[in-house]
């Protein structure tokens, strides 16, 4: 449920490796530290993380979102707090996990709604392992790799643990630019009109509309930044990203989308994450009838 939720724009990790920042600094290319960077960060138990987003079409802001995630996966326990807004709404919700039940809040009414997950633990276990798998991991990341060759050495490493990228579109390699004409389509072309009304999801206080132009032709990535801070062992600690993409949608109007994306990791493997205390909460089981699929 918190994943499908929190898609209601994007989201974060994965890999496996991991050594000490300075070995990589003295050995490897900017590119190979961040890489390190994201696979030693993905294997967190516990922390804070932060998210800003937002999305403009040509200038008019479209889209932004805030979360903030507490969790430890040793306890199943997290905390999330988001707080969205679109052109015409605002939407502010508190989500707690305990294990497989969900609980979440509007601030809107004094109900705090419950959804228990139906999946087989077994299941999930079984399904983790799977896309955990080392060796398939290893030639993913021989993969990505290759194709990314191109670009390793823009990835600027500075002496203060940050790494720096920034290219324009005639810098993309031709497969690449592919690859990425072709996300950018059928993303767009998925998240175009989406409307979740209360009957759906009866934890939001009014129907949530989200409207984002369909880029479909003459699709130009015109300028890509990212800008990282390391932690002193070598794991993420900030990481911003900028996107401005120009296309066409299927009537032949014009858009630039510009797209800013902020991540923070606070308190890595030290945080402890409260259990919700129901005492005169007004609790209300709930089982969605359909989700939205984000992908």
């Amino acid at each position: 449920m918190k994943k499908k939720l929190l898609s209601l724009t994007v989201v974060l990790t994965g890999l496996l490796l991991g050594v000490g920042f300075y070995t990589v600094l003295a050995s490897s290319s900017g590119y190979d530290a961040y890489k390190e960077a994201f696979i030693e960060t993905h294997k967190m138990k516990s922390g804070v993380v932060s998210i800003d987003m937002s999305i403009s079409n040509n200038g008019e802001l479209l889209q932004e979102l805030t979360m903030q995630n507490a969790y430890n996966l040793e306890e199943q326990r997290s905390l999330t707090n988001i707080a969205l807004t679109t052109l015409e709404e605002k939407l502010q919700l508190i989500m707690n996990n305990e294990k497989n039940l969900t609980y979440i809040e509007n601030g809107q009414d004094d109900t705090t709604y419950v959804i228990e997950s139906k999946r087989d633990p077994a299941e999930v276990k079984e399904k983790h392992a799977k896309y955990h798998n080392k060796e398939l991991l290893k030639i993913a990341e021989l993969v990505v790799d290759s194709l990314t060759s191109p670009l390793h050495d823009s990835f600027v490493m500075g002496s203060d643990n940050s790494i720096s990228f920034n290219i324009t579109n005639e810098e993309i390699p031709t497969v690449i630019h592919a690859m990425g004409t072709f996300m950018v389509k059928k993303s767009f072309e998925h998240h175009a009109n989406i409307e979740l009304n209360t009957d759906d999801y009866p934890f939001l206080p009014s129907t949530y509309q989200q409207v984002l132009p369909a880029l479909t032709t003459e699709i130009s990535f015109d300028e890509v930044t990212l800008d990282v801070q390391l932690t002193e062992a070598g794991m993420l600690k900030r990481q911003q990203a900028f996107v401005k993409m120009s296309g066409k949608d299927h009537e032949g109007q014009s858009h630039t989308i510009t797209i800013q994306f902020n991540v923070n990791f606070e308190n890595i493997n030290e945080i402890s994450v409260t259990p919700l205390n129901l005492d005169g909460k007004k609790l209300e089981t709930i089982e969605l009838k359909q989700f939205h699929k984000y992908h």
